[in-house]
């Protein structure tokens, strides 16, 4: 059976891409990654930008949706409406388990400062601000069974 792994965590976070390379056989599908495939490290992040990022992060899920592939997908998912909806659109035969990563916002303001020395992006604070409060309030409780349930179908192999 397939398996979908969705990680939370607020940007700047090493053990989400640490653990998502981790899963060995695995696909890593990564807005972040798309978005600097199509305009490169020094861009202004945009409305129209982040439109054709998500296009391109859509069309590369559902693909692998109808390969059956194995999925990762490490992002900021720092809401329940966008954790939920994904796990709507996901198809039934896969398994789904959601990971949490907690971070403090000050680590991740200082390593915004210094992303942003070394490839000159930067997220302006008031958005990390919401990113973290976003997080904060996802009731991690809701998404246990998910995990549970991944953890009892592996044990049966």
């Amino acid at each position: 059976m397939p398996k979908l792994v969705i990680i939370s965590s607020i940007p700047f976070n090493n053990r989400v891409i640490e653990y998502a390379k981790s899963l060995s056989g695995y696909t890593i599908i990564s807005r972040d990654w798309i978005r600097r495939h199509i305009y490169g490290d020094y861009c202004v992040i945009t409305n129209k930008m982040e439109e054709e990022t998500t296009k391109d992060f859509n069309f590369k899920l559902k693909k692998a949706y109808l390969l059956n592939l194995d999925v990762v997908l490490p992002g900021t998912f720092c809401n329940e409406n966008y954790i939920d909806k994904t796990i709507s659109e996901c198809p039934i035969e896969y398994d789904i388990e959601v990971k949490f990563f907690d971070y403090p916002l000050w680590k991740a303001i200082i390593k915004n400062f210094i992303n942003h020395r070394k490839t000159g992006v930067f997220i302006p604070i008031y958005v990390l601000y919401a990113l973290k409060r976003g997080y904060d309030a996802i009731n991690k409780e809701k998404y246990r069974h998910y995990s549970e349930k991944l953890a009892i179908s592996q044990q049966k192999w």
